[in-house]
């Protein structure tokens, strides 16, 4: 079948390269990205990721990254598949098979519950990349259920879209009052979070802030009244012009009133101060509400879940 040996860091420039020849070009990451998202990962494990190579070339020939779950109480007993790849050549042979079934095998040793297809903190992968019939088979045959409805990435100028610069605020600023957060609001902002968004959301917040991450990301929405907090959404910048943006969320005693599209517009002027042009929304099934903002499908994922 292959030589199966542990997946380590030294390995990067091999699985880079395999990477490469397994994932579209709209898929593709940097090395730094990589390693962000795999070995230099607090939850990577070591143990269940492996690296297969063809026995008589020598060459590798795909390779399963696994993390597992350090927060017991929010995802507890939980592991995720963060890459799981062959290449084109060594596929149908059942190497593909052969790597994951170790992989469970030793998660299973290690009490492990459930498994995830992406998802994970800092993800490469919200779910299957470009699901094709073949690949949510081999899922399925490995025993994952997969969601009945994909999801996306999004994509939009936010240079030249006239979608922003049009919008009108005028209502909003009635009610409510938008603002980069304070660091006086931090608490604020976590007691609104695990009240409106308990779990993932509030965790991700609540490490974020801890690792002293730049408020200026940070969007808020107060009610004019009575200052209370009513929404919010977290932005990124990154080199070369890029940004993210998401999660956004409000407050359930203010929803259906459009006030996620204000919140969403004035994080969108943010992103253009802080230099971003061209901005990502990932892992969302909602291309209307986004794209009302120009947002538009760039990738599309399949998620899926195995329990043990």
């Amino acid at each position: 079948m292959g030589n199966i040996s542990l997946l380590q860091k030294k390995d990067t420039e091999i699985i880079m390269k395999l990477y490469r020849e397994c994932f579209d070009h709209a898929f593709w990451i940097q090395e730094g990205k990589l390693n962000e998202s795999v070995f230099d990962a607090p939850d990577f494990c070591e143990e269940a990721s492996l690296l297969i190579r063809d026995e008589a070339a020598g060459e590798p020939a795909g390779c399963i990254a696994v993390k597992t779950s350090n927060d017991q109480k929010l995802y507890p007993d939980t592991a995720w598949i963060t890459l799981l790849m062959v290449r084109s050549g060594y596929r149908r042979r059942g190497m593909g098979r052969c790597l994951y079934e170790m992989s469970e095998k030793i998660l299973r040793e290690k009490g492990i519950r459930k498994i995830y297809i992406g998802q994970d903190f800092a993800n490469l992968f919200s779910g299957i990349p470009s699901p094709k019939r073949e690949n949510e088979e081999f899922f399925r045959s490995c025993g994952f259920i997969l969601n009945k409805d994909e999801h996306y990435d999004l994509e939009a100028d936010i240079v030249n879209n006239n979608k922003i610069d049009d919008f009108d605020t005028m209502e909003f600023e009635k009610e409510f009052i938008t603002g980069i957060l304070k660091k006086e609001d931090s608490s604020g902002l976590l007691d609104f979070l695990k009240e409106e968004f308990p779990g993932r959301w509030e965790y991700e917040a609540k490490a974020y802030l801890g690792n002293a991450g730049k408020l200026e990301n940070i969007i808020i929405m107060k009610s004019a009244a009575d200052d209370a907090i009513l929404g919010y959404c977290m932005t990124a910048v990154h080199e070369g012009g890029t940004g993210g943006l998401g999660p956004v969320g409000i407050a359930r005693s203010i929803r259906g009133r459009h006030a996620g599209e204000y919140i969403l517009r004035q994080s969108l002027v943010q992103l253009r101060r802080l230099g971003a042009e061209r901005v990502c929304i990932d892992w969302t099934i909602l291309k209307d509400f986004y794209g009302q903002f120009d947002f538009l499908p760039v990738r599309t994922f399949r998620s899926g879940y195995k329990e043990l």
